[in-house]
């Protein structure tokens, strides 16, 4: 068997392995350094994204919202009629417009729905923490908790239109309003 000798090499001084270590260590610590920058960077780029994201969803819930608002108030307005109609002593002459307020009311879809996308990716993916700014971190958890509450009200408010909608069928005869309907033909102003 043949042994191998490795060549000898003058022996370095313990300042070469100082300066080894040093230039080492500073290779590392600034490698970090970097890498922190870095990521810092790329975190403040997804909030200012994170943030456009929510800005546009609040521009969608806004128009929701004023949608919702106005077909409310017309909402509110033929529930009035009705309620004038159906307690004025004339209400005989007024059975046309007494149906299809009846029926009509329930029908109309005036329910707010929010815009949650961005809210669930920033609660899902822990991103909240992006936010810097602890006042707009707390105002968006504030609306999404103010969303979160108004998700509950709008489900009794869809049970509470279901039940209108039953009682409302009990009392006012579909096959009425559709011949109502039927006998104004294609004339769309009456109908």
């Amino acid at each position: 068997m043949e042994v191998h000798h490795h060549p000898h090499t003058a022996r370095k001084k313990w300042t070469h392995y100082f300066w080894e270590f040093f230039m080492l260590f500073l290779a590392v610590t600034l490698g970090f350094f970097v890498e922190n920058q870095r990521e810092h960077y790329i975190e403040g780029l997804r909030e200012k994204k994170y943030m456009q994201n929510l800005l546009h969803d609040l521009a969608r819930d806004t128009a929701n919202y004023n949608l919702s608002i106005s077909l409310r108030i017309q909402r509110e307005r033929q529930a009035r009629q009705l309620i004038t109609i159906f307690y004025s002593p004339d209400r005989d002459k007024h059975l046309a417009d007494l149906y299809y307020f009846a029926r009509q009311l329930p029908r109309m879809n005036t329910v707010f729905y929010s815009t949650d996308a961005t809210m669930n990716q920033l609660k899902n993916s822990g991103a909240l923490r992006l936010i810097k700014k602890t006042e707009i971190a707390d105002s968006i958890v504030a609306y999404n908790a103010a969303m979160e509450a108004y998700a509950e009200n709008r489900k009794t408010e869809i049970e509470t239109r279901i039940a209108f909608r039953n009682a409302v069928g009990n009392i006012f005869d579909a096959s009425v309003l559709l011949a109502m309907i039927d006998s104004t033909g294609d004339d769309m102003d009456k109908t």
